[in-house]
């Protein structure tokens, strides 16, 4: 699992294009994240923030999502 000990998760995608389709199918979803591209960063990420009333399955979901992509 990943553990993290923060609210603010960053995963490095690595390509601009695929960042978008990404957040974009997060979107669907009902997930809204940051898509950072370069060349405002090195590498392109994907930023989850985590509101303190999100369920650990909610979390789980995004997390599938993002690995699935």
């Amino acid at each position: 699992g990943l553990k993290v000990d923060s609210l603010i998760v960053s995963y490095a995608i690595g390509n601009n294009k695929k960042v978008l389709e990404i957040q974009d199918k997060l979107k669907q979803e009902g997930f809204i994240v940051g898509a950072i591209r370069q060349p405002t960063v090195k590498t392109a990420i994907i930023r989850v923030i985590a509101k303190l009333d999100v369920s650990v399955d909610e979390l789980k979901k995004v997390c599938q999502i993002i690995k699935k992509n």
